[in-house]
Formats: structure tokens, C-alpha cells, sequence
């Protein structure tokens, strides 16, 4: 699963904006939750972190106020 995400390569498409992310990886997401998350919930914490982790530096590549800012880029996708 976190191949897949490093595969699509959120964290350089910065023309996307956070919404056309999660419409294009939330059904990815939730394949793998129903798939996974009923035998072994938590295997998905790894994948969560890393996608988390992604979406923190797309924030930091899309935005020039969150560069260098790992926490303020955190705080911005809550």
C-alpha cells in the first residue's frame, strides 16, 4: 500500500489542490482499510503515518509560508 502512494506521487503534483487528493486516494484508502483493517486494524497505522507524511510534503512543496515548516505544514492539513 505505501508503494502505491509512492507510486502516484502526491508530493510532487502540486497542481492539485488537497480535495482532488483525497477524491483520487480515498477510494485506495478505503480498499485497503475494509480489506486489511478487518483482520489486522493495526497494519494500517504504518500506511496512515506514510500517507500523512506524503500529504505534509505536498504542503510544503505547494505552499512557499510552509516550507521548511514540517510542524505549521501538520497544522495546516488538521
Amino acid at each position: 500500500m505505501r508503494a502505491t502512494t509512492r507510486k502516484l506521487g502526491y508530493r510532487n503534483r502540486t497542481e492539485l489542490s488537497l480535495a482532488d487528493i483525497s477524491r483520487l486516494h480515498n477510494p485506495i484508502l478505503r480498499g485497503c482499510l475494509a480489506y486489511y483493517g478487518r483482520f489486522y486494524r493495526s497494519a494500517m497505522c504504518p500506511v496512515f503515518r506514510h500517507f500523512n507524511k506524503t500529504l505534509v510534503a505536498w504542503a510544503m512543496r505547494k505552499y512557499r509560508r510552509l516550507k521548511g515548516h514540517k510542524i505549521r505544514a501538520s497544522r495546516f492539513l488538521e
